[in-house]
Parts: structure tokens; sequence; C-alpha cells
């Protein structure tokens, strides 16, 4: 997957200004690559769940591998999106938060 996502960003950047800091494609890989570790413990939840829960009522959907890895793939990013968000407003908007500020950012940010 590296080696494609780097012959896909140089082909990329070939034809559009890749370079660019505010660059959306530049921030997904980089939200991505930092955050693998949680997009890796967020997608055993939803692989569990997608073949245990929804192949009982959707099975023709769940065969389709294609379908299972986007859906699989995207919930996690999603999920870990997510995660990253309330806890950035829980170290901005709470005493707790700002006081434990260094580890909630050690577990959950980085």
């Amino acid at each position: 997957m590296s080696m494609l996502a780097y012959f896909i960003v140089d082909k990329l950047s070939a034809k559009h200004n890749l370079l660019e800091r505010d660059n959306l494609l530049i921030r997904l890989i980089v939200f991505i690559s930092s955050s693998s570790l949680w997009i890796y413990l967020w997608h055993i939840f939803f692989v569990y769940y997608w073949q245990n829960l929804i192949a009982e009522y959707l099975p023709e959907l769940t065969s389709n591998f294609t379908v299972s890895f986007l859906v699989v793939a995207f919930g996690a990013i999603a999920i870990t999106y997510l995660q990253k968000q309330a806890v950035f407003q829980v170290i901005a908007k709470t005493k707790v938060g700002q006081k434990n500020s260094g580890l909630l950012s050690i577990l959950f940010l980085k």
C-alpha cells in the first residue's frame, strides 16, 4: 500500500501542486500516517461487526471484497478522526483535559 500511495502521489504531484501545506491530499496522507495505530485498532472493531452482524442481514453486500474493504477502511478512519477531535475538545474546554493534556496527547493524539 505504501508503494502504491507513493506512486499515486508522485504522479499527482507532477500534475498538481501538492507541495503546498494546505493541500487536502497532503493533509489526508499526514493524518492517516500519523494515526495508523488508531486506525488499525478501530479496523478490528469494524471487521468483527461487519463479518458477524452485518453478514447476517446483508450477505450479498458483505461477500463483495471491495465494499467490505471500503466500509472497514473509511469507518476506521472516520472514527479515528472523530476520536481525535473529541480529545482536542476535551483538552481545550475542560480543566481535567488542560491539566492532563500531555498524557491525553500521548495516549490519543500521537
